[in-house]
């Protein structure tokens, strides 16, 4: 209940009446004389009847009010003073205002300040506030005022002005009443007016220095005192003032307190009254009493009807202990309303704060725990959105993608609301889980996560955003017709929008995955010339170097190489990021090592090294200044860079230039080192090893791997890696790719768990094609033709036709004719064929593939002429293998066709062969030369 309902009644004093004679009364007040009606009346008045005086009182006023002369004036003035009286005294208190009125208009006014207050009083009982601080205002500007009219007045004069809601205004007479009052009941009452006042005028200052001074007295006891302490303290939190909200809080008392007390003091002034009224008291002294328990009452029942405050006001304390970061505190607080009723409203609120106040300490597994047994507890609860929404959001900030994405289930538990707030934590949840969904690869789920916003939630902050991140999730599943879609859709819609440059710029990339160069081509242009400063204008730049470096010279356009690598040198000087000037560096040596402008490209490194310095890609650029430095015939140069650099950077698994290096250096003493200079080499690997120890176990790795590959004994290394139980996060792309060609034999079990690790870690490693085929070797020894085929075009698609790819188009043949596709086997064999980096063994192999395929299909004399070109063709290849093996198929095919001396022939050919007659086939040759 607020204040402003409370009714104070305060019965003034009035002074009786002295000097008057008592007479007999019962004549007509119309004709008896002046002094008979003074008789009359003070015997009515002596004996406290005051309805009785009333008549002859009025007839007294009616004769003497038109009197001019000084004795009549006081005559009438004194009994309008007493007519007044009697008329309160009967209850006509408006009869009782009319004579005032004409008594303060009159003269001589001797009891003036006694009747203001009576006409304020008047006023107050029928609640015309603007009328009481006019009576209570003119009697407090009178002079020589007694302390008692002082009192009055202001009592009078600041509830008038509370009433009206002048709350700056009434706090000076309210003081004055409080200090002056003689009775505990009007100073507390007056206070507690004065504490919902200084609230009103937001006066915290003198409001914090009246507080404590009500709490040491029974006052803290008032239902009305509480209610607006808890409201102080809530705009005082709301303020951010918390120490002050925190006082204020801390003040309010327990309910069940203040309604013991109340019920006390309520039965206690009943019973008081109920003994007065035996004795006999005035009708006027029930009432004010009776108002008095009748206020106690209505301000009970507000209370009763009330939800229990204690917790509302434990919660915002532990609200404020948290915000002046007293978590713990705060906690404890929030976790007591918890456990106190988990299904409560504010019990779920608590256990809200709860978690909130757990994420502020670090203690995120405990924070965690709650959110997951209140989702679990009521999976659609009130505060399921906001407590999944906190913990996505803390996994998304750590980097935590897999347990974002662990969480779906929780969210599609969440049904659907009409809320608007909800439905936009609704939205916040589908977004922050595909970016989750996103960042863990999962595409496609990303892809209907940013869906699901667009299709649901079309209000939402995160829509347009969606469309763009959409588009990214399906440029990345290569689905590249619907990206571009996407990106258009978002550009036509937010033309100046957050992401409008990237989207330009992601337009180009969908053109150049869709294959349509030339509108890629105008695409990056665009994007360059418009966002000239934009992060992505070095990728730009590099994207459409990509594309003139693609095109062939021609008569109308000789220099496209030209123009690529000036893109490309835009791109590092454009770069905002290493990565973006390391790709274009990158790319550019590529071109320069086509035109074999080796001098270029130590010119280009250096430039790109001197421009980022310690953030360069530094094991990557030594190798591209290795291969020219080679190439230059710089070997011992290039090779001291090599090996330091592989000591430099090699314990650093994200550093694979060094893996490069390691391939290159490989690839340098198999093609230009002599027995002795390899040797050197590998022994120069193993004594760094051996310094090293065990401190740093993945540049162990590495050189122990380059160490085989120069002796020759990478399978076998393999081998121990795989035995030894080397974790595979130690292994750097070189380690896993033997790994990978050990496995097929040794542990195929393992060939899955190790090919995906790789996969999954070095998407752009140039040693990944060494994850698919061992994939693929598994498969094809399982007879799993279909998925075979789906690795070797996966494979194919990331690798092409390079010269380590041919065993991908040998199984794809192979598996065709399995199939009993001969048509697309021999397609598959011929394309081997037309790859001039495949030719030798992998020709042969192919060759005699066709042949199988002819036999096939009983064309003998077509399988017979293959067979034939293979012991023609290879016979310096594999120390004879394909040789003897073409020799030993043609033999089996002329037998078949009956012509069993040319069989005879061509195995003795194979006998008299210098490059087939020790192979171990041989021994077969003499075995059929026998039985022929």
């Amino acid at each position: 209940m607020g204040l402003r309902s409370l009714v104070l009644g305060f019965s003034i004093a009035l002074i009786g009446m002295h000097g008057w004679v008592p007479v007999a009364v019962g004549q007509d007040v119309s004709t008896a004389g002046i002094t008979d009606l003074f008789a009359q009346a003070n015997l009515a008045l002596q004996r406290g009847d005051y309805q009785a005086a009333i008549p002859a009182l009025e007839e007294v006023v009616k004769r003497t009010a038109g009197i001019e002369h000084d004795e009549g004036k006081q005559t009438c003035q004194t009994c309008r003073f007493q007519l007044a009286r009697a008329y309160y005294q009967v209850g006509s208190t408006a009869a009782g205002l009319e004579v005032i009125e004409a008594y303060l208009e009159s003269e001589p006014r001797n009891k003036e300040a006694l009747m203001l207050r009576m006409q304020a009083q008047g006023y107050f009982e029928t609640e015309e506030w603007e009328k009481v601080q006019t009576a209570a205002e003119r009697l407090l500007g009178l002079v020589k005022l007694t302390s008692e009219d002082t009192y009055n007045g202001n009592l009078l004069l600041g509830q008038a002005l509370f009433r009206l809601e002048r709350w700056s205004e009434c706090l000076d007479p309210l003081g004055v009443a409080a200090k002056s009052a003689t009775d505990e009941r009007t100073r507390n009452l007056c206070n507690i007016m004065s504490v919902r006042a200084l609230v009103e005028a937001e006066n915290w200052s003198r409001l914090f220095g009246l507080v404590p001074q009500l709490y040491r007295t029974d006052a803290k006891y008032d239902i009305t005192l509480n209610l607006t302490l808890m409201r102080a303290g809530k705009a005082r939190y709301e303020a951010e003032d918390y120490l002050n909200a925190l006082l204020l809080y801390r003040m309010v008392l327990p309910r069940n307190s203040l309604l013991d007390f109340t019920d006390k003091k309520i039965a206690g002034l009943q019973q008081k009254l109920d003994a007065d009224k035996r004795v006999g008291i005035q009708s006027s002294a029930v009432a004010t009493r009776q108002a008095e328990i009748d206020g106690l009452v209505e301000s009970k029942s507000v209370l009763v009807d009330l939800p229990a405050y204690e917790d509302e006001v434990t919660f915002r304390i532990g609200q404020i202990y948290a915000e002046i970061k007293r978590y713990w505190e705060g906690f404890v607080l929030f976790d007591k309303l918890y456990r106190q009723d988990r299904s409560s409203e504010i019990g779920e609120a608590a256990m809200l704060q709860s978690v909130l106040v757990l994420y502020d300490v670090k203690e995120i597994a405990r924070a965690e725990e709650r959110i997951v047994t209140y989702l679990n507890e009521q999976p659609d609860g009130q505060y399921a959105r906001t407590l999944l929404s906190l913990k996505m959001r803390d996994n998304l900030v750590k980097q935590e993608f897999g347990d974002v994405v662990g969480m779906k289930s929780n969210m599609d538990m969440i049904p659907e609301s009409s809320d608007l707030d909800e439905n936009a934590l609704q939205a916040d949840l589908h977004y922050m889980m595909a970016f989750g969904l996103f960042q863990n690869r999962d595409y496609a789920d990303a892809e209907a996560e940013f869906s699901a916003i667009l299709s649901g939630f079309e209000n939402s902050i995160h829509f347009n955003d969606a469309r763009y991140y959409r588009g990214m999730t399906r440029m990345l599943q290569a689905k590249y017709a619907k990206a571009l879609s996407d990106f258009e859709g978002y550009r036509e819609l937010n033309s100046s929008g957050e992401h409008a440059a990237a989207a330009l710029f992601r337009m180009g990339v969908c053109r150049f995955g869709l294959e349509e160069i030339d509108a890629a081509e105008a695409f990056f242009s665009e994007f360059i010339a418009t966002y000239p400063e934009d992060i992505l204008v070095s990728e730009a730049y590099s994207m459409r170097g990509d594309i003139e470096a693609s095109k062939q010279s021609t008569v109308e356009d000789p220099n496209p190489l030209d123009r690529a690598v000036a893109d490309y040198r835009k791109g590092i000087n454009t770069a905002t990021v290493p990565l973006q000037s390391s790709y274009a560096a990158f790319q550019a040596a590529k071109v320069y090592k086509l035109e074999g402008r080796w001098e270029d490209i130590i010119e280009l490194m250096n430039y790109y090294l001197d421009r980022w310095e310690e953030l360069a890609n530094i094991s990557e650029a030594t190798f591209w200044l290795g291969q020219a430095q080679i190439e230059m015939g710089e070997i011992d140069e290039a090779v001291d860079a090599y090996v330091n650099t592989i000591e430099r950077f090699g314990n650093d698994l994200q550093q694979e230039g060094v893996d490069k290096i390691i391939l290159e250096l490989k690839r340098v003493a198999e093609r230009l080192m002599e027995n002795e200079e390899i040797e050197f080499l590998a022994d120069r690997v193993r004594s760094m090893g051996e310094d090293l120890g065990s401190s740093q176990p993945v540049l162990q790795l590495r050189l122990r791997s380059l160490e085989s590959m120069l002796n020759g004994t990478q399978l076998a290394f393999g081998k121990i890696l795989i035995e030894d139980g080397v974790a595979l996060a130690e292994l750097s792309p070189v380690g896993l790719a033997l790994v990978c060609d050990a496995a097929v034999e040794s542990a195929p079990e393992k060939v899955t768990e190790i090919s995906s690790y790789f996969m999954a870690s070095y998407e752009e490693s140039e040693l990944l094609w060494k994850a698919y085929r061992a994939r693929a070797v598994l498969l094809q020894q399982a007879g799993s033709l279909d998925e075979l085929m789906g690795v070797i075009e996966e494979a194919q698609g990331l690798f092409g036709a390079d010269p380590y790819m041919d065993w991908a188009q040998l199984m794809k043949a192979e598996a065709q004719a399995e199939m009993a596709d001969y048509e697309g086997a021999e397609e598959s064999y011929n394309m081997i064929l037309g790859v001039a980096e495949w030719r030798g063994a992998t020709y042969a192999k192919a060759m005699i593939g066709l042949g199988n395929c002819r036999l096939q299909q009983d064309e003998l004399e077509k399988a017979h002429s293959f067979f034939q070109r293979v012991y023609l063709l290879f016979k310096g290849y594999d120390d004879g293998l394909w040789a003897a093996k073409g020799y030993l198929a043609a033999a089996q095919t002329l037998e078949t066709l009956g012509r069993e001396d040319e069989a005879r022939s061509t195995l003795q050919a194979m006998l008299d062969d210098s490059y087939t007659q020790s192979h171990r086939l041989a021994s077969e040759a003499r075995e059929r030369l026998e039985r022929l």
